[in-house]
């Protein structure tokens, strides 16, 4: 008796060229193809999530990255809307005295840049970058596009004009407002799919439209820290790992705190 998979009907891949394919449409992803976009060569960025960021998972923003967002003329929305981090305050409790500052400093050094470190919402950082692309950069962002294989061909590494990316991806039909949780504008799919009734879903129950195979001169992953790309290919997270947790809160506090206008 046949699987499931043998017994479902599912079409045929078509196969397209390209010669960059990003994966993940973060802001790694987002600045890649907005560099790539100024070349003449075929570009595109796939990601399989529906939607973009809708609240910060990173939000520092060093000196020289506004400087290249300047080069973009991208800098002003993030430099506007984003609090400005000069110096950096550090306190300590004294028990039934209170607190007392133990340590400020430049958050970075005099002279380096016209641009401060500055933090601000991931979201504005993909809105910016997606706008540049949709008005600047003859490409945008295709989602709900869920990578499923890679293989390289060693032997075509060395021809300029050959393709040996080949990847195979499924284009995904958009989750129900059910399937992300009440319609949370982004949702964090996995790259497992799974059979349902015959039918490939992933793990949110996004059916699978149609597949197909892409080839590519070049991949860059821009897929996150627990990138998918990075264990096809079997190269090891390398670094360390660090215990400190770190939270950041977009608010606007009452208090007679004198010190609240500078980040501590």
């Amino acid at each position: 008796m046949g699987s499931q998979e043998d017994s479902a009907v599912m079409p045929d891949p078509r196969v397209s060229f390209v010669d960059l394919l990003i994966i993940g449409a973060g802001p790694a992803g987002l600045m890649a193809a907005a560099w790539a976009s100024q070349y003449n060569m075929s570009t595109r960025i796939i990601d399989k999530n529906q939607a973009p960021t809708a609240k910060g998972q990173a939000d520092g923003l060093q000196a020289r990255t506004l400087e290249i967002f300047d080069s973009f003329s991208v800098v002003d929305r993030v430099w506007k809307e984003g609090f400005h981090d000069i110096e950096l305050n550090t306190w300590l409790g004294e028990g039934s005295e209170g607190i007392r500052r133990s340590q400020r400093v430049l958050s970075q050094k005099r002279g380096i840049s016209r641009f401060s470190q500055t933090c601000v919402n991931q979201a504005i950082i993909e809105e910016t970058f997606n706008g540049y692309l949709h008005t600047q950069g003859r490409l945008h962002v295709e989602r709900n596009v869920l990578p499923e294989t890679l293989k390289l061909d060693q032997d075509l590494t060395e021809e300029a004009t050959a393709y040996p990316i080949t990847m195979t991806v499924r284009h995904l039909q958009p989750a129900t407002a059910s399937q992300t949780n009440g319609g949370a504008s982004r949702t964090h799919f996995g790259n497992e799919l799974e059979w349902d009734a015959g039918v490939q879903k992933d793990k949110s129950g996004r059916v699978t439209e149609r597949t197909e195979q892409v080839k590519a001169k070049y991949l860059l992953a821009c897929d996150g820290a627990h990138s998918w790309t990075r264990r096809q290919v079997g190269l090891p997270m390398e670094g360390e790992q660090t215990d400190f947790v770190w939270g950041v809160m977009d608010t606007i506090p009452l208090s007679n705190f004198r010190e609240l206008p500078t980040l501590s």
